[in-house]
């Protein structure tokens, strides 16, 4: 029997956007820029292979794509801090922030620096190839799957391989043919949410029922349950690995790495919790007590998967609590401004109130989102629109 192979695997690296600058003052004031990894380097080291998300785009480009929601990328200073990685997934909602040119800084980047990549690429056809690697005679195959916004690539322009049902089960039996283990990076799930929904653990299953040999998630910013299924380990979240947030936010400050064991007798992992001190830049691992509790908070979370109706219900409380208005603005069409003066007199009761008095209004648009004729035609009908600008605008407002 081959001795077990050793795949560390962290979560959401923030090079950049708000956490900018102080990535870049971390590593420029250390003599080393791996300091920043603090005690958890002797691990990633002690590892066969090491994996990463890179959350954004690698690029001094300055110019955005038209896209709803903010745009963000990292000073390529950023990848010093990884240099005893072996690898980075790229597909994130972010990929395709900068469009073809930021891809282009990204992958150039990475490989300068030693760093192998997965997930996005210049065309559709790029993005879905996997990471072949092999390791004492097992030949293990990485694939990385990224939710869609405005970052998938299509046969014109670049961005991430999308999370999609049909072209990834291909990709998985295919690899599997192929592979002694094929590990699935997905990035997707709720902001900020602890629970996965119940379709995403359908999904996610239903990927371990076709050949995936471990699959973990990536995006949510906080530690999520994890459950072994069918003798295929799943993990709903690792949360940041690294991210300087404007204020301390213990939630996520705090994340999860994982030691996968490959053995020929199946998968075995060690979990490796860490939180990042905003003070000195510097992650360590959580021990003792500290450790103890977070691990039963994690066993509690991950007892809410035994029963996706028990789930749903604490998944759709979160969502009601922390993003319903939000969702109902954005539908409404009502300005945002609406909201901030709502929010400042303290108000959004009463502004949920007024939006609910004609709900029916809401109609038309559920209808479009659950009916898959009608949502196929208005995804259609809306990028055909927006098809010009989705290449970088010097409109630097969007």
């Amino acid at each position: 029997m081959v001795n077990s192979i050793k795949i560390f695997i962290a979560g959401d690296y923030h090079g950049g956007y708000q956490s900018n600058n102080k990535v870049v003052d971390a590593i420029d004031s250390s003599q080393n820029p791996t300091d920043l990894l603090g005690d958890v380097r002797s691990i990633v080291q002690q590892s066969d292979f090491s994996i990463i998300n890179l959350e954004y785009p690698v690029t001094f480009h300055s110019k955005k794509i038209v896209k709803y929601g903010p745009a963000a990328k990292s000073n390529p200073k950023c990848l010093k801090a990884l240099s005893d990685f072996d690898a980075v997934t790229l597909g994130t909602n972010h990929s395709a922030d900068f469009g073809n040119k930021g891809i282009e800084d990204t992958l150039r980047y990475c490989k300068d620096e030693g760093l192998q990549t997965v997930g996005v690429g210049m065309n559709a056809i790029d993005a879905l190839q996997p990471l072949r690697i092999n390791i004492r005679e097992k030949r293990i195959s990485i694939l990385n799957f990224a939710e869609t916004q405005f970052n998938t690539a299509d046969s014109l322009r670049g961005g991430a391989n999308p999370f999609d049902i049909i072209s990834n089960v291909k990709s998985i039996r295919e690899e599997r043919e192929e592979s002694d283990f094929v590990l699935v990076m997905i990035h997707g799930g709720p902001d900020l949410c602890q629970y996965p929904s119940p379709d995403l653990v359908k999904r996610a299953r239903f990927y371990a029922e076709e050949g995936a040999s471990a699959i973990i998630l990536h995006h949510s910013r906080v530690v999520s349950p994890f459950e072994v299924y069918k003798n295929v380990p799943i993990f709903y979240g690792l949360g940041n690995f690294i991210h300087f947030t404007k204020e301390p936010d213990l939630k996520e400050q705090i994340g999860l790495t994982i030691q996968l064991e490959l053995k020929d007798s199946g998968i075995d992992f060690t979990l490796f919790p860490v939180q990042l001190d905003m003070a000195t830049c510097k992650l360590s691992l959580i021990t003792g007590n500290k450790k103890q509790a977070l691990l039963s908070e994690i066993e509690d979370l991950n007892l809410r998967l035994l029963n996706l109706d028990e789930l749903k219900v604490y998944w759709g409380n979160h969502i009601r609590q922390h993003s319903e208005l939000r969702y109902l603005v954005l539908l409404s069409g009502i300005p945002n401004t609406v909201f901030k003066v709502f929010r400042k007199l303290n108000a959004l009761t009463f502004l949920k109130k007024i939006l609910l008095v004609r709900k029916n209004r809401f109609l038309p648009i559920l209808n479009f989102l659950q009916n898959e004729s009608h949502n196929e035609s208005a995804k259609y009908i809306l990028n055909e629109i927006f098809k010009k600008n989705r290449e970088p605008s010097s409109n630097s407002s969007i």
